[in-house]
């Protein structure tokens, strides 16, 4: 529950086992942090607790686009050697704060503010959180007390993204208490505490508070956007616009004699007035037609005469918000357990992230709620003992049950729906399934092994994001929840092993899928449709799970069969030469600092940054490939030198023969398949480090063809 900002000067780690002596504590990271006076000093220490002071320049996590996100400590030497401080082999190590991107907000003195006729504000800046971010804002009037806004009474604050939000006056409140000052943000917290960059000492000045514009004949219209939402094609509602002196004196209602002009405009026929008064004027939709989304701002209204009654200077006063017609997805394929599968994520569009009411059928509201929204997804979650559907309903019923939504409501109102059938409740199988008692249960990250492998793999491999790099991200998981970067079976270097046992991680890894962008995997018996087919390693779900089971038959035999090798050539603790190169002793007895270079032999394999050392994610003492001893023999440099004369022979031999006889050197392997030996030579020396340790697989079955055949 720590949670700091990137460049925090200091951080707090609890914990026991500690080195008293400060200096002598090294930690390693899931990301590209580095002690030693390169990013921070662990500057306290006692048994229990490591204080650690950020070098000036660093940061806690450098890349903003993947925050709020987590600190994760794999392992931790405190004088012996250094030791994982969580699942080693699936990388979860343990979260020792979340990190946010550090919060800025721009000032924009030239920007006016009519004091309660501007309905709302645009802050620009970074580090924007939705769901955390709080701001303080002062009106200041002169000669007269300031106004501090109080949010919900005064204002609301929508945030968009990381680098906008919205702030909204509500009907009926004003900027300031009098026009002449300024509107000024004293305070700013995005989710780790107040900002050091935005305070009463260094406010931000988002604009000047004038008066509010009224036309001269007295009209006046009333803020109503913030009471009155409309969808973009209501069904029963109109557009109402109330005020004062809205038409001419003795007006007598004719509604072809009124004109509403918008800002921006609207599109030509888009609406008609329907009715008209001094004091209210309706709006009708015109048949087909929609509302523009947003915030509708009356610009100027001629009521009765030829006069136009402008309203805040032609910039117009918010009369209404209009919605996004909310949209729900059918997916009647989506298999739910009753009881056992926690989630369900009902699919679609015109959601609000602000606050979207959702109702199902049979299932009664007081056994979900809802636990997240984007403009594309409602997240629902059983409460507690709670259940999809009574289970005495889905007894000897093989069909399931239809679970659909009969009704949603985004801001603007109720709207039904009719037959939308969003999952298909099945009866619990036989037996127990899965429960939450992995220590990672509900992270959002599945941690027991049991998603579909491919999907995930390919699921985050292209719509995802890498740690601190350079990564991406899209609003929607964006806000869901924190990414578990790399540190579980996904990501970066994909972790041999799950981090809890199969079944323990119930919510997060539920037995059938609550969303519909999710595939159930149908296991192959054999082929060699994975990425990965055919390079000597086993990479289907039996080993590392980079793909589904059965997809990488020439590697791992058929799914049913047991013949493929235990050897993983990806594992992060194992020092493997022929995945990448990173110097396992990062620091040696004079701690001096070394190279991290993550070095992939395989080039089918995924591609990494070679200066990015994010995949070296543990240390065992092992040989150093990059390191000299001056006792060496000199053992490998004679190795390389007979090597050298070896070849050399063999290529005057060669060009022997083809002086005698023409053409191209050829070398026939134990295969009988011919190979040039210029390019074997030159395949060799390009990289004199890439080693590939090849672990002979022997096979109970021989495969021929693409397709994967196989015979006994």
């Amino acid at each position: 529950d720590k949670k700091y900002y990137q460049s925090a000067s200091e951080i707090k780690i609890i914990g026991h086992g500690f080195n008293e002596t400060a200096p002598a504590n090294a930690l390693r990271w899931g990301n590209k942090l580095q002690g030693r006076g390169t990013n921070y000093t662990v500057t306290k220490a006692s048994t229990n607790a490591l204080t650690l002071s950020l070098i000036a320049g660093s940061k806690w996590r450098p890349n903003a686009a993947n925050l709020p996100g987590p600190l994760t400590l794999l392992a931790v030497n405190a004088g012996a050697g250094l030791v994982p401080v969580g699942a080693t082999e699936a990388k979860k190590g343990r979260v020792v704060a979340t990190i946010y991107a550090d919060p800025s907000l721009r000032s924009d003195a030239s920007r006016t503010i009519y004091r309660t006729l501007t309905h709302e504000i645009w802050l620009l800046g970074g580090g924007f959180v939705r769901g955390s971010t709080t701001v303080a804002l002062v009106g200041e009037a002169p000669g007269g007390e300031p106004l501090k806004l109080r949010p919900y009474v005064d204002y609301l604050l929508s945030v968009f993204n990381a680098t906008h939000a919205r702030v909204a006056l509500r009907d009926g409140r004003a900027w300031a208490t009098t026009p002449g000052g300024t509107l000024k943000c004293v305070g700013l917290d995005t989710g780790a505490g107040p900002a050091p960059t935005v305070t009463e000492q260094m406010p931000r000045v988002l604009g000047k508070v004038a008066a509010d514009a009224t036309h001269e004949s007295g009209a006046m219209l009333t803020p109503t956007a913030s009471t009155q939402t409309l969808y973009e094609t209501p069904a029963l509602k109109r557009l109402k616009i109330t005020g004062t002196s809205l038409c001419a004196k003795g007006f007598n209602g004719d509604a072809s004699k009124v004109d509403v002009a918008f800002a921006p405009p609207l599109a030509a026929g888009v609406a008609r007035v329907a009715k008209a008064s001094s004091s209210e004027i309706t709006l009708a939709l015109e048949k087909d037609k929609t509302w523009p989304v947003g915030v509708l701002y009356v610009a100027s209204i001629t009521c009765g005469d030829s006069v136009k009654r402008t309203f805040a200077d032609g910039s117009g006063v918010g009369v209404a918000t209009v919605l996004w017609d909310p949209i729900v997805e059918a997916h009647p394929e989506l298999r739910l357990y009753g009881a056992h599968s926690k989630r369900l994520v009902v699919r679609g569009s015109g959601f609000s992230p602000d606050g979207t009411s959702l109702t199902l059928e049979p299932t009664p509201q007081s056994q979900y709620e809802v636990v997240d929204a984007s403009e594309w997804s409602v997240t629902l979650e059983l409460k507690g003992d709670g259940a999809w559907v009574d289970p005495a309903k889905l007894e000897g019923n093989a069909k399931g049950v239809a679970l659909k939504v009969t009704k949603l409501d985004t801001g603007a109102g109720e709207v039904r729906f009719k037959d939308v059938v969003v999952a298909t409740v099945v009866a619990e199988p036989d037996g127990d399934i899965c429960d939450d008692s992995c220590e990672w249960a509900n992270d959002g990250v599945c941690d027991d092994g049991t998603a579909p492998d491919q999907e995930t793999y390919d699921q985050y491999r292209y719509g995802g994001f890498d740690d601190d790099w350079g990564g991406t991200y899209d609003d929607e998981p964006y806000y869901a929840g924190f990414y578990d970067d790399a540190y579980g079976e996904l990501f970066d270097d994909y972790g041999a092993l799950p981090a809890c046992a199969e079944g323990t991680d119930c919510t997060d890894c539920q037995p059938l899928h609550g969303d519909a962008s999710k595939t159930e995997v149908k296991t192959a018996e054999c082929d060699n449709t994975c990425e990965f087919a055919r390079d000597g390693f086993c990479d289907d779900s039996r080993t590392n799970g980079y793909c589904a089971l059965g997809t990488d038959c020439q590697d791992c035999g058929p799914a049913s069969a047991g013949n493929y090798s235990t050897y993983d050539d990806d594992e992060w603790w194992d020092d493997d030469e022929a995945n990448w190169y990173w110097d396992d002793d990062y620091y040696d007895d004079d701690f001096d600092q070394r190279r991290f270079d993550d070095f992939y032999a395989d080039d089918k394999k995924p591609k990494q940054d070679k200066t990015d050392d994010d995949g070296a994610v543990g240390y065992v003492r092992s040989t150093d490939p990059f390191a000299t001893d001056d006792t060496d023999d000199s053992s490998g440099a004679a190795l390389l030198v007979a090597a050298l004369l070896l070849t050399a022979v063999a290529l005057g031999a060669c060009a022997a023969c083809r002086i005698a006889r023409g053409g191209r050197c050829k070398l026939r392997t134990k295969d009988g398949e011919k190979a040039d030996l210029q390019t074997a030579w030159q395949e060799m020396t390009a990289n004199p480090s890439a080693k590939k340790t090849n672990v002979p697989i022997t096979p109970d079955h021989t495969f021929s063809g693409a397709d994967g055949s196989h015979n006994a």
